[in-house]
C-alpha cells in the first residue's frame, strides 16, 4: 500500500519546522554567550562591525549571526542596506529583559542553555543507549550547571519561603520558634535552595550535601556573595554517611530524586538523616500522573530533558535505576515504600511545573 501523501507532507513540513526551531536554539544560545544581546541593548542599535567591536567577536561571524536572527524574527532589522556590513539591527522592544537576564527572573534563555547543551551529547549518547550506560552530570558542564542555577534561583528565593515551607505546617512553624533546629538539603545545585531556607529559618542550621564538587564550589560561593557564611554548610558528603542519623528536623531534596541513579538508596538515607518521625520533603517535576500520547508540549519537552539529559545521568554506575524526567507519583511512592516510609502526601501547593511531596514514617 503507498502511504498517505498528505501524512508524509505532513511528517515533512513538522520536521522542516522542528530543524528551525532547533537552529533558533542555536541562534538563541550564541546570542547569549557571546553577549551579542547585551550589546544591542546596550548600543541601541548597531551594525555587524560595531556589534563586533562591542563583545569581541569577529565581525563576518556577527554579521551573519545579526541577519538569521532577524531572519527568525528574534531582533529587527533597525535600518536596511543593500549592504550587510552596513545593515542595522536592534533588540525588539520589549525583549530587553529576557534576553540580557542573568539573575534568573527571566528563565527562557536559560532553559535554552540547558536544552542546547544536552542535545550536544547526542553522539556520544548513541553508544550509551546501545550499551545502557550513562553519564556523569559533569559530562553537561557549565551551561547545564549555570542553565539550571538560574532556571530554579528565583522559585526557590522568591516561592520557597512564602508558598512551600508554610505548606508543612505545624513542622513550619516548628523550624521558625526553635532554636537549635537542622534541616538538610540534598543535591542542592547552586546552593539557592539551601541559601533559601537558611533565610526562611534563621534559628536552624542547614547543610547542604552533594558529591559533585563544582557544584559545592558554586554553592559557597553563591553562599558568600549573600553573607551566609555561619548559618550554612556545604559540603561534599554522602547523606548515607551513617554519622549523620537521627541529627535533623527536616531533609530537602529539590528537583533532584528523578536524576538520582539509585533513588532509593538516597530515599532511605534521607529516612536516615531524620530518624523516627522526621519528614522529608521532595520537590520535584509536576508530569501527568499516567502516561499519555500525544502528550501536552510540557510533558514532550519533560520527554527532551530526559532522552538527552535526565536518564543518561540516571543510568550513571552500577545498579542504575534510571528513572528520568518523568517520575510520576507512583514510581516516587514505589520508591519511597521501598526505602521504608509508611506516608506520602502531595502538598497543597500550586505551582506549574513542580509537585511537593511528604514522606514520613
Amino acid at each position: 500500500m503507498l502511504p498517505d501523501q498528505s501524512v508524509t507532507d505532513r511528517l515533512e513540513a513538522r520536521i522542516l519546522a522542528a530543524m528551525a526551531g532547533g537552529f533558533e536554539l542555536g541562534i538563541l544560545y550564541l546570542g547569549y554567550r557571546l553577549g551579542y544581546f547585551r550589546g544591542l541593548r546596550d548600543l541601541g542599535d548597531a551594525n555587524a562591525g560595531e556589534l563586533a567591536a562591542q563583545v569581541e567577536a569577529n565581525s563576518r561571524y556577527t554579521r551573519e549571526w545579526l541577519e538569521a536572527a532577524a531572519a527568525s524574527a528574534l531582533i529587527d532589522v533597525w535600518e536596511q542596506s543593500a549592504s550587510g556590513d552596513s545593515r542595522r539591527y536592534a533588540l525588539t522592544p520589549g525583549t530587553e529583559d529576557p534576553l540580557t537576564d542573568d539573575s534568573g527572573v527571566w528563565t527562557m534563555l536559560h532553559d535554552v542553555r540547558c536544552t542546547v547543551t544536552s542535545l550536544a551529547r547526542a553522539p556520544e549518547l548513541v553508544e550509551h543507549y546501545r550499551n545502557g550506560t550513562g553519564l556523569l552530570f559533569s559530562a553537561y558542564g557549565e551551561d547545564m550547571r549555570g542553565g539550571q542555577e538560574l532556571t530554579h534561583k528565583q522559585a526557590f528565593v522568591r516561592d520557597l519561603p512564602t508558598r512551600w515551607m508554610p505548606a508543612l505546617g505545624d513542622l513550619h512553624q516548628h523550624l521558625l520558634t526553635t532554636p537549635g533546629t537542622r534541616i538538610a538539603d540534598i543535591g542542592f545545585g547552586a546552593g539557592w535552595s539551601t541559601i533559601a531556607l537558611a533565610r526562611c529559618y534563621p534559628n536552624a542550621t542547614v547543610d547542604g550535601l552533594d558529591l559533585d564538587p563544582e557544584s559545592v564550589a558554586l554553592a559557597r560561593e553563591n553562599a558568600r556573595a549573600q553573607g551566609l557564611t555561619s548559618e550554612i554548610s556545604f559540603q561534599v558528603q554522602d547523606a548515607a554517611d551513617l554519622s549523620l542519623s537521627g541529627r535533623y528536623d527536616l531533609a530537602c531534596a529539590f528537583e533532584c530524586i528523578h536524576d538520582m541513579p539509585q533513588p532509593v538508596t538516597v530515599l532511605r538515607a534521607m529516612r536516615n538523616l531524620v530518624g523516627a518521625g522526621g519528614t522529608v520533603l521532595i520537590g520535584d517535576v509536576a508530569v501527568g500522573e499516567s502516561y499519555t500520547a500525544p502528550a501536552e508540549l510540557d510533558e514532550r519537552l519533560d520527554y527532551g530533558y530526559s532522552l538527552f539529559h535526565c536518564l543518561p545521568v540516571g543510568m550513571y554506575g552500577p545498579n542504575a535505576v534510571g528513572t528520568g524526567t518523568l517520575m510520576r507519583p507512583a514510581t516516587l511512592w514505589s520508591y519511597a515504600q521501598t526505602a521504608g516510609f509508611a506516608n506520602m502526601s502531595v502538598l497543597p501547593i500550586e505551582h506549574p511545573s513542580w509537585r511537593f511531596y511528604r514522606l514520613t514514617g
